[in-house]
């Protein structure tokens, strides 16, 4: 777990201790445990680690003895922003797709991305985005026997490579011809997060700077497209599975 997301679950507990607005709690007894419990902290002195983290950026007021805490609003809307924002649907693959490892680094580009948006880095948002879609891209096209080059940053090729391992080209002869414009509105969507990506992340000089409107789709798109090849590679493997029995 990183030290962003253990603050944001840290977070998470202190917001359901809260009764009201301004409510200042007291950092012992039930309020302590839960924020070990939440956070996965070793000890206290993590946790006050992840207080004076969440003070700087302003997401809670705490006085110098860290004896208590209220949630400013600055982080009411942090946390409103983390649950508008996708779920991790990473969480429904835990050792079914890949192996720890590689979970884990998917998982965080994904909790990085969705921290940025609520931070209002925006560029930083559609980097990790990207970054995500080409590093399951890359797994599942291991997974699938599918070779490509280890340096092949083109999430369009990429994909091309992968959607035909899956079943998922637009052009496939068996298709129902009413999947044909969902597919090929998904291959517009990998276009579009790669085009994106070339002009308004911080992969490249930016072209020009992009908006929390345009943040958040890149991210709740990517999450959608992400699960869906996570669940098309499941069904493959399911059917390969059943042949083969």
């Amino acid at each position: 777990m990183t030290p962003q997301e253990k603050a944001n679950r840290l977070l998470k507990a202190l917001w359901e201790e809260t009764s009201s607005f301004g409510e200042w709690l007291t950092l012992n007894g039930r309020v302590y445990e839960k924020m070990l419990a939440y956070s996965n902290s070793a000890d206290g002195n993590e946790i006050l680690s992840l207080l004076a983290y969440l003070k700087k950026d302003s997401l809670i007021d705490i006085p110098l003895s860290a004896e208590k805490a209220t949630i400013t609003m600055d982080g009411y809307k942090h946390l409103e922003m983390l649950s508008e924002s996708t779920e991790n649907f990473l969480e429904a693959f835990p050792g079914k797709s890949f192996d720890k490892t590689m979970h884990e680094a998917l998982r965080e580009q994904l909790e990085k991305a969705k921290e940025k948006l609520a931070r209002g880095d925006y560029t930083g948002v559609i980097t990790n985005c990207y970054t995500l879609m080409e590093g399951l891209l890359k797994e599942l096209l291991k997974k699938t026997k599918d070779g490509y080059k280890e340096t092949e940053g083109n999430i369009k090729k990429l994909y091309g490579q992968l959607s035909d391992s899956l079943d998922l080209s637009p052009e496939g002869e068996n298709l129902e011809s009413c999947l044909k414009p969902i597919l090929q509105g998904l291959l517009q969507q990998i276009v579009g997060l790669y085009n994106l990506a070339n002009k308004a992340s911080d992969r490249h000089a930016r072209i020009y700077n992009p908006t929390h409107r345009h943040a958040k789709l890149a991210l709740n798109a990517t999450s959608m497209l992400c699960e869906f090849l996570l669940e098309s590679y499941e069904y493959q493997k399911k059917q390969l599975d059943n042949l083969g029995n």
